[in-house]
């Protein structure tokens, strides 16, 4: 009889208020993340995020690929991680040591 469900938090902190993520439903079913402080914040993604910078371009987060959940992806940059372990390791090395494939690598003395 009840219509209300709470979402669960995925241990992430939302990127712009530090609230939880929770993971939520749409009117159709389709789940998706959002931030918990919903309507005061509206950051909301449908790929699963990993509090992992992304090593190429120093975003806070990246997302699980749709389809397919071993491979990662920046939302920004679009630079893909076969795997977490993948995106942890590279996110711990400097960034002028991280290859990506199609652009030249910068001296941060630039």
């Amino acid at each position: 009889t009840c219509k209300n469900t709470k979402g669960f938090a995925i241990g992430f902190d939302c990127p712009l208020c530090n609230s939880e993520v929770i993971e939520k439903r749409s009117r159709k079913g389709k789940v998706f993340y959002g931030c918990s402080g919903y309507p005061d914040c509206r950051f909301a993604v449908w790929q699963h995020p990993h509090n992992v910078p992304c090593a190429h371009c120093g975003h806070e987060y990246i997302v699980e690929k749709e389809g397919n959940s071993q491979e990662l992806t920046c939302p920004q940059c679009n630079s893909t991680y076969a795997s977490l372990d993948e995106a942890r390791e590279l996110a711990g090395k400097a960034k002028s040591e991280v290859e990506v494939v199609g652009i030249e690598a910068q001296d941060s003395a630039q």
